[in-house]
Formats: C-alpha cells, structure tokens, sequence
C-alpha cells in the first residue's frame, strides 16, 4: 500500500472473479493513459480466488481491446530534441507542491472518468458476449 499516497490510482475493489480483474485492467489502462489523469493505476486483486482456481474467463479479441484502449499519445515525449524535458525520481520542494497539486486534479477527474469508461466498457463486453 506504499503507493496510496504517491500519485497512484489504487482500485480496492479485489475482484470477485477473475472476469472482473481482467475487465478492470483493461479499464485501467484507458484511465492511465487518458490526457486528463496521466497516473499510474494499480488492479488489485486477491492471492487466490482470482489467481489460482479454476474460472471461465470471455477473452475479448485483441483487435477490440486495442480500439477501446485507443493509441498512447504522450503529453510530452521523452526524446524530443526541439522541446526537452527532465524526467526522473528527484524533485526539489520548488515543484513539489506544484506536482501534488496536479496529481490531484488528476485524481478527482480519475473519479468521474472510471465511471465513464467502465460505461464504455460494459457496452462493449455485451456487444462481444452477444456474439
């Protein structure tokens, strides 16, 4: 639980089976990557029931996965020579306030948006299961 309070989106939910974790990573990677978050997001699940018995899961296609999921489009790149940024594990206390108080903002719009996408995400899992 070191994460909690370093900017990182825990989902406390332990899945009840091993559906809904696998749902619910795909809905974190979307949230993750989503232009308004930007944070990482942690799917937690617990040491047993989801990971060690025996379970049906629906597999979505890869082709469907990778369209709900949509194309990483990074803020800012890494390797970009005409607009260099730093990107590391040290900061200063002028910026760390500055970086909480984004990650905030980001947290409160991650609320809203889990739920958006989890939407997306149940329509698209009874369009696949109708098939």
């Amino acid at each position: 639980m070191i994460q909690w309070g370093q900017g990182s989106i825990v989902d406390p939910d332990f899945f009840r089976n091993a559906q809904e974790a696998y749902e619910n990573t795909i809905l974190a990677i979307r949230l993750a990557e989503h232009k308004d978050v930007q944070l990482p997001v942690m799917v937690c699940q617990d040491g047993f029931i989801t990971s060690h018995c025996i379970q049906n899961v629906n597999i979505f296609e890869d082709s469907e996965v990778k369209k709900f999921i949509g194309q990483r489009e990074p803020v800012k790149a890494l390797l970009n020579i005409n607009d260099p940024v730093t990107m590391g594990p040290l900061q200063l206390q002028d910026y760390y306030f500055e970086t909480k108080r984004q990650q905030e903002d980001a947290m409160q719009k991650a609320k809203s948006l889990y739920i958006e996408i989890g939407k997306e995400l149940t329509k698209l899992q009874e369009k696949l299961m109708s098939i």
